[in-house]
């Protein structure tokens, strides 16, 4: 599932940050349209929970 959900937010990404313009907390946003689209994809929150919370945490810092 950790594979799966690194591929997911490598793509997102790019598409979070243009929209939020890079303003404050827009990891949060991240957040939750990961999990959008991973549960678009059929997976359970409960699978995949564990392996955003660590894709998010710790990675990005605001300045």
């Amino acid at each position: 599932m950790a594979e799966a959900v690194e591929r997911a937010a490598s793509s997102l990404l790019p598409l979070v940050l243009e929209r939020t313009a890079n303003e404050d907390a827009w990891y949060s946003t991240f957040e939750i349209v990961l999990g959008w689209y991973l549960e678009s994809t059929g997976a359970d929150p409960a699978a995949f929970e564990p392996a955003v919370e660590e894709v998010v945490s710790g990675r990005f810092h605001t300045r």
